[in-house]
């Protein structure tokens, strides 16, 4: 078992390399029923003898039998359309042919933490149980339920769901069906076998099948996104975001009685190729449907409409904006940005994983008499990085396909394994993955693992560098790769206008009332965006100022905001020419502050403090590549704090 164990040790070892207080004070809304919800259902939430009361008018019901009912249910959004409570649906049983209570549980539920609502746990829906008047009855296609519902109280919470569903029609299944032709450059083809289904609360019609022809079968499939169920012109990207491929349909009639679906492909003609940004480049409203080269024919007579109930929207306010793209109107909500300006804004931090160099981040400033305080931001190369020029020989592709790899080989060893098999079985992936070793068939077993995984490991960090970096496309030789003029107001605390030059384009963005955004390149030539602005904004790369500015103490929260540029390389494709653009992305940023506890580092007292981020896409912030946007952060407890580090998911950390 010792060969396992080797094993089992430097496999850890390979996948550890891989990266995989609200401002504005508002007064709560009273939660209660209005007359013309009395007759409706409704979820209470109960807590310290206050009790918050939300319709649920729709409430979707599939009875099994005597001893089963399932109840589809609303989700519950914010004025901002953000998630309070996500749930999917209620599931009852009880005994057949008995006088027992119903019991259950809600399948899926997800409560988010919102200002004026009673904090709920996993375990708040659990344990549902039927108050003893309850009545449940189904006959014939109808189906009735009133009373309660409660679950169970938990930390003084507690929340019922009061139903109250009369004679409400079982939904009967459908036969979803698909027909229609797939145009090709050979010809039509017939569609032999297709479904179709409309999620309507994500607003995606969807669609798959095979179309057959003299020449053989060929599958397809389409999603044309925010269709809400009305007939009219959409747009779809059937490729990536570094590859777009943008197709038109046209969708007529309702999906709860047919519909019929033509798509058209988009002609160069039609395309902005210099647009810097608009995500979708061309004038939807001015296209001429009948002068396009159709693509498909497609109809239906029955289609999967999702039964989940329309969300109902409740007049509060929260940040669980998950991938949401945010706007001003949303951010100004909830950010505090009242913070004085630093003594300094002067950064000098490195980012290292497992004590590997990955790049330097510098905040300069540049002081002139009479003008207003200006911040350099740069990324350099550290000294330690400056003196490996070696590049690595494979890239992460082939690191993760080599890590699968292991992976394989792992699972199928075991102490009795032909250890000269697995040899040649590791060999072979290396030479698949085009990645050299000194290892030998001849080396004995362990001496033969260490090496390899060594070198793998190796070559691993070079990769991680060259391809997971953001900015690989810049060579690393000491030079300086990314140059920022930040220029602050006369207190020098809020940004007025930032420069700098990415992709051969030159940029500025000048803040105010009304965010103005200029962009220039030769290719695409000089065009403006203004946007709505907010005077407590701050820009990106003032966030480690920032936040060494806060007011810190155990408990404290916080909500900021900020605002950045993605600029994204895009290969526009048509059928006659392939044309490269820039693509420009504002960013509004939500960053939540917590102050977790008080510890010491080298016997120095310190905060540890939770950050995360919404919408954050630059690439010099760590957390722009962490699963949940966020890090942790340790600031020394005397003011004026300073940063001492920050730790994030894979091993990486910043200091």
């Amino acid at each position: 078992m010792r060969r396992k164990a080797i094993f089992v040790v430097v496999l850890i070892g390979i996948s550890l390399l891989l990266i995989t207080n609200h401002s504005h004070a508002q007064s709560c809304p009273d939660l209660k029923l209005d007359a013309k919800s009395a007759n409706l259902s409704y979820l209470e939430i109960q807590s310290e003898g206050k009790s918050h009361q939300i319709p649920l008018p729709d409430i979707m019901v599939f009875p099994e039998g005597k001893e089963r009912i399932y109840c589809l249910l609303p989700d519950i959004l914010t004025l901002h359309n953000t998630p309070i409570i996500e749930w999917n649906e209620l599931v009852l049983k009880k005994g057949l042919n008995t006088t027992d209570k119903w019991q259950g549980s809600i399948d899926r539920a997800k409560f988010h933490p919102t200002p004026c609502l009673p904090e709920l746990a996993p375990t708040n829906f659990t344990n549902a149980l039927s108050a003893s008047d309850f009545y449940y009855v189904s006959q014939a296609n109808m189906v009735s339920i009133k009373g309660n519902i409660s679950f169970a109280n938990i930390n003084g919470n507690q929340i019922t769901l009061h139903l109250n569903i009369v004679d409400q029609a079982i939904p009967k299944p459908r036969i979803n069906n698909l027909s229609g032709i797939i145009v090709t450059p050979t010809g039509e083809m017939e569609v032999i076998s297709g479904e179709i289904g409309f999620d309507k609360n994500s607003e995606i019609l969807r669609g798959s099948g095979i179309a057959s022809s003299d020449l053989g079968n060929q599958g397809f499939e389409f999603s044309i996104p925010r269709y809400s169920g009305d007939p009219g012109t959409y747009v779809a990207n059937e490729g990536d975001e570094k590859h777009p491929l943008f197709a038109v349909y046209k969708v007529m009639g309702d999906p709860s009685t047919g519909l019929e679906i033509h798509k058209y492909e988009l002609p160069s003609a039609n395309i902005n190729f210099k647009s810097f940004y608009d995500k979708r480049p061309f004038n939807l409203d001015s296209l001429a449907l009948n002068n396009l080269n159709l693509k498909s024919k497609l109809s239906s007579s029955s289609i999967a409409i999702d039964p989940k109930p329309t969300p109902v929207v409740v007049p509060l306010f929260n940040t669980a904006f998950n991938e949401r793209r945010l706007g001003m109107e949303t951010l100004q909500k909830v950010i505090d940005n009242q913070v004085n300006a630093p003594p300094s804004w002067k950064e000098d931090l490195t980012i290292t994983l497992r004590s590997y160099p990955i790049w330097k981040f510098q905040v300069e400033e540049s002081i002139e008499e009479s003008k207003p305080k200006k911040l350099v931001i740069k990324n350099v190369i550290s000294e330690a990085h400056e003196a490996s020029n070696n590049d690595p020989s494979i890239n992460m592709d082939q690191v993760n396909a080599i890590n699968e790899g292991f992976t394989e080989i792992f699972q199928s060893f075991d102490e009795d394994s032909d250890t000269l098999q697995l040899k040649k079985t590791i060999l072979l992936l290396f030479s698949e993955n085009n990645l050299p070793t000194i290892a030998s068939i001849n080396d004995d077993f362990e001496t033969f693992l260490t090496t390899t995984v060594t070198e793998f490991r190796e070559q691993t960090k070079m990769a991680l560098n060259k391809d997971q970096n953001p900015n690989a496309d810049l060579s690393y030789n000491g030079n300086e790769k990314l140059s920022v003029e930040l220029t602050l107001d006369q207190q020098a605390r809020f940004p007025l206008v930032r420069q700098y030059e990415t992709k051969d384009t030159k940029i500025e963005i000048h803040y105010a009332d009304t965010i103005s955004i200029i962009a220039n390149n030769p290719i695409q030539g000089e065009q403006i965006l203004k946007l709505p602005g907010n005077p407590g904004l701050y820009d990106i790369y003032q966030f480690y100022g920032v936040l060494k500015q806060l007011p810190l103490s155990v408990g404290f929260e916080t909500n900021l905001g900020f605002f950045d540029l993605s600029v994204q390389t895009q290969v526009l494709t048509t059928k006659t020419k392939q044309i490269e653009r820039q693509l420009i992305i504002p960013d509004y940023i939500h960053a939540s502050i917590m102050v977790d506890e008080e510890l010491s580092i080298k016997d120095e007292p310190v905060y540890k403090i939770n950050v995360k981020f919404h919408g954050l896409k630059n690439s010099l912030f760590v957390e722009s590549y962490q699963s949940e946007l966020s890090g942790i952060y340790y600031l020394t407890k005397s003011p004026p704090h300073q940063l001492i580090k920050a730790i994030f998911e894979g091993g990486i950390v910043l200091e």
